[in-house]
């Protein structure tokens, strides 16, 4: 919303898109592949990685590096069924397609600039599979996600049952 910035965000658009040789001066590469690995193995396609490739935040650190910023999780966990297809359309998942959605979603596609030359390196490419095994390891296979999600359902469960304005009911949320 201001004037200030723009310049730079045309130089990153021109680098993601037209310069691999600028990658790793311009962009945070592990940064960028954590990102794509937790918004594939959360199904997160409210995303770079979807339809609109949006939902994500990038800026720049002291070192002139972009970093992405991943927000805006609420369609997560296969809630955006749209992954997108080169050359135009939605791409539309069904729950099976989400179950099984394969790691290296766009990796072909030049319409996702990012991922396709990032997934195009074989030494990055292998440090987004280790990224979507730590947090398969660390984060599901281990059960801390449930422990996680059933501390924060405790925290908020008073607050929405007293919400007036809830969109859904509150057996609906137990």
């Amino acid at each position: 919303e201001s004037d200030y910035g723009w310049n730079d965000l045309v130089e990153l658009c021109d680098v993601v898109t037209n310069d691999l040789a600028a990658y790793e001066s311009t962009i945070d590469i592990d940064r960028a592949l954590w990102m794509l690995a937790f918004n594939n193995v959360l199904v997160s396609l409210d995303s770079y990685c979807g339809w609109f490739s949006q939902n994500h935040y990038m800026y720049r650190d002291k070192s002139g590096h972009y970093n992405p910023v991943i927000w805006d999780l609420n369609m997560s966990f296969g809630g955006f069924p749209f992954a997108g297809a080169q050359g135009g359309g939605s791409g539309s998942l069904t729950v099976e397609d989400m179950q099984q959605l394969i790691p290296l979603l766009h990796a072909n596609h030049n319409d996702w600039p990012l991922i396709f030359v990032l997934m195009s390196n074989p030494q990055w490419r292998r440090m987004y599979y280790a990224h979507m095994k730590t947090m398969i390891e660390e984060a599901f296979e281990s059960g801390q996600y449930l422990t996680l999600a059933e501390d924060l359902r405790y925290l908020v469960e008073p607050y929405v049952f007293d919400d007036t304005n809830k969109f859904f009911s509150y057996e609906e949320f137990i």
